[in-house]
């Protein structure tokens, strides 16, 4: 039987209390993911009114889901561990053929501007990537198909992190 997850592609609570930490998620779907993770087996009274919400009220979804998320034993991380767990979750998707490369890039870019420029998102073995999706854009330094291997190199390196 395959994982609803997969074939859904309903994200892991865990990734979705990152993007709330980090102020990026789109809330309009997040009633549509809790109806997924219902399904899946967790439950809880604030997870069904997260799954019965319409989504076009996002500080609706946003008041309701941390609740929601307590109750699937998931807690918000702080901006720093969120940072790392987007992009564990980039990564592994990347690796699985799931998400391009220049995707992640614009990804790790995007996070990169939405913490002010925080130097710990450099810190990232997928940080780096970031400033490749300018490459991409502009035509200048590697090509493609060196550009695909950095960041395929940088995302095996997010992912054997120790520490």
């Amino acid at each position: 039987m395959a994982d609803v997850r997969e074939t859904r592609q309903t994200p892991r609570p865990e990734w979705v209390a990152a993007w709330l930490a980090l102020h990026d998620l789109p809330t309009e779907e997040v009633p549509m993911w809790a109806a997924w993770w219902l399904v899946e087996g967790f439950d809880g009274p604030h997870l069904r009114l997260l799954a019965g919400l319409p989504g076009d009220d996002p500080f609706e979804v946003r008041a309701v889901l941390p609740d929601a998320l307590a109750e699937m034993g998931v807690e918000v991380p702080d901006a720093f561990a969120a940072t790392r767990v987007v992009f564990e979750g980039l990564a592994a998707r990347c690796l699985s053929g799931r998400l391009s490369e220049r995707e992640v890039a614009q990804a790790v870019w995007r996070v990169y501007v939405d913490r002010d420029y925080a130097s710990e998102v450099w810190d990232e073995p997928l940080g780096v990537v970031g400033a490749m999706d300018d490459e991409w854009d502009a035509g200048w330094g590697r090509g493609d198909r060196q550009l695909r291997q950095a960041v395929r190199k940088a995302c095996e390196a997010q992912l054997r992190r120790d520490d």
